[in-house]
């Protein structure tokens, strides 16, 4: 309960940004209910920006998609402006969630992960920002806005190897498509 005001104050902060100009002349941005529903992760990636270092296949790596009786990889949002990040981490059996809030703006969906500590591991920003297509229920990832960083042990992690010539934060970008659909 003590994080609670300021769970929630990020929450207004991020709401806000994503309601259009102060004047009010701004695009009208989308509403919860039009945005809330169960997406399916059909990609997730991390892109560094040094073309020496490989892009990482975040689904691929990190989510159990294969098995017999796991929860495969999902984003749920909530028309209370809330999400989860749900998924059955590779070798596991215990489905994780991770939570927040989200904004929207006319064709965008803005998602802010409550605890980012807990995301960093999969080399997630705290925010990620995606373009929605009302006609297809998709979520596309295409530029999170600017580059972020991540640290070399967890790019080396989910990567599955290690070197050397790493630096101690990998710079780089998110791409991913999520939809309410069958992934193609």
């Amino acid at each position: 309960i003590r994080g609670a005001p300021r769970r929630l104050a990020a929450g207004l902060l991020v709401f806000a940004a994503g309601c259009g100009d102060d004047d009010g002349t701004g695009p009208t941005p989308l509403s919860p209910e039009e945005v809330a529903g169960v997406y399916r992760i059909c990609s997730l990636a991390f892109a560094p920006s040094s073309r020496f270092l490989p892009a990482v296949d975040i689904r691929a790596r990190a989510f159990d998609t294969a098995s017999v009786g796991v929860t495969p990889p999902r984003l749920k949002l909530d028309a209370t402006w809330t999400f989860e990040l749900e998924y059955t981490p590779r070798g596991q059996f215990t489905d994780v969630e991770h939570r927040g809030t989200f904004a929207t703006g006319a064709s965008r969906v803005r998602l802010a992960f409550a605890r980012p500590a807990e995301v960093a591991p999969l080399l997630l920003p705290e925010r990620v920002d995606a373009e929605f297509d009302a006609a297809s229920r998709l979520l596309r990832i295409a530029d999170s806005g600017l580059p972020f960083t991540v640290s070399k042990g967890d790019y080396e992690w989910l990567l599955g190897e290690s070197d050397p010539g790493i630096p101690p934060r990998v710079e780089g970008r998110l791409t991913g498509r999520f939809t309410a659909g069958a992934c193609p």
